[in-house]
Formats: structure tokens, sequence, C-alpha cells
């Protein structure tokens, strides 16, 4: 398992996504619209969502480790953020991932040169959020089987709001970086927000 990760500022004027990963987890977060706060929102999540995360993931594990999390983005900062997260755990014939999220950012899984769209985005029509941290923060939780050559992509929605699932899966067929590929895609599509992937390959 390699894990990629890639992020930039895009043409705002402060970095307000987060990424954090570890042996078994990738996690990324989005400070909301530009807020006030919304770094420290984002950092403060992913942080104490990796360090209240027990070893042996769960359901229950991710739960409690996202209520931490809400506390400490409450105690960090005034602003809110988006989290999703993947934790994989090897079986005998791959491995078995859980996803989580709240808010609007996504996670993909690219198989045999297609990607499909694993998350659903806790948003209104007219694209405001209804599941945020630290307020709404009830999570999302799917649990699905992956083998060897698959890829779990995490992403901000400056990438997918510019590219598309087919886009995206061209940039992890290609030779490179998939992560740094994602991002710099993105920002050749227009992306005006803050481009964050975290990319998994089995």
């Amino acid at each position: 398992m390699q894990i990629f990760a890639s992020a930039d500022i895009g043409q705002r004027d402060e970095q307000q996504d987060a990424y954090a990963t570890s042996e078994q987890t990738i996690v990324v977060a989005d400070g909301m619209g530009g807020h006030a706060g919304g770094a420290e929102a984002s950092q403060a999540a992913v942080r104490a969502y990796l360090e209240e995360l027990a070893p042996l993931v769960t359901r229950d594990a991710i739960l409690d480790a996202i209520r931490w999390a809400c506390q400490e983005v409450a105690a960090a900062s005034v602003g809110g953020t988006t989290l999703v997260t993947a934790s994989l755990v090897a079986e005998p014939r791959g491995w078995r991932a859980l996803v989580a999220w709240v808010g609007d950012s996504r996670a993909y899984l690219v198989r045999d040169g297609e990607a499909e769209l694993l998350t659903d985005d806790h948003a209104a029509p007219d694209g405001g959020l209804y599941r945020w941290l630290p307020d709404e923060a009830t999570p999302d939780i799917l649990e699905l089987e992956l083998v060897e050559g698959d890829l779990l992509v995490l992403c901000t929605d400056g990438v997918s709001n510019a590219l598309d699932a087919v886009e995206l899966a061209q940039c992890c067929d290609a030779d490179r970086d998939p992560a740094e590929w994602i991002v710099e895609q993105a920002l050749d599509a227009g992306a005006s927000d803050n481009c964050t992937a975290v990319v998994c390959v089995l």
C-alpha cells in the first residue's frame, strides 16, 4: 500500500484544506467557505481525528474519533470544516475499508480505470452544507472490500468541482504521483478553491 498526497492554495488567499495520514488511515478536511477560522478548524479536525482513532478501526471507533474532533474544532476555532476519512484493514484476500464523511469532501474508488463516487455530499441544492464539524457532525459510514490495484481517492470540493469522475480516473492511470496529478489537472481546469487530494494505492 502506498499513500500519495498533494495540496495547493489555488486562487484563494489562505490554505483552508488540511490532510493527515497514518499507516492505515487517510483523512482530509476543508475549512468551510472561506469563513474566519476555517484553516484552524480543518487542521484541528484532522489532527484530533487521527490522535483519537483506535488502532482497531470499527464504526464505533470512527464515531468516537469524530466526536473528539468536534470538541477540538470547537475549542480551536470559530470556523467549521468538512471531513472525509478512510481506514484500511488487511485481510487474507485483500483489504476492508471503512469510509466516513461529514460535508462535501469526497471519496472515490478507482478500479480498472473507472472512478466510482462513494460518498453523497451533505449539501443542499444551493450548495450550502447541512452537515459539518463541529455543529452538525453526524457522519455517514460505509464499508467495502478492496483488491490489489484499487485506488482510494479523498479530495476537497476544489478538486471535485473541477474534475468529473472520468477525468479523475484518467489522472490515476498516469505514470506519476496520482495525487499531484489530480491537483495539477484541477488547477488547469480552472479550479479557484484550495485543492487537496490524498490517494491510497493498493
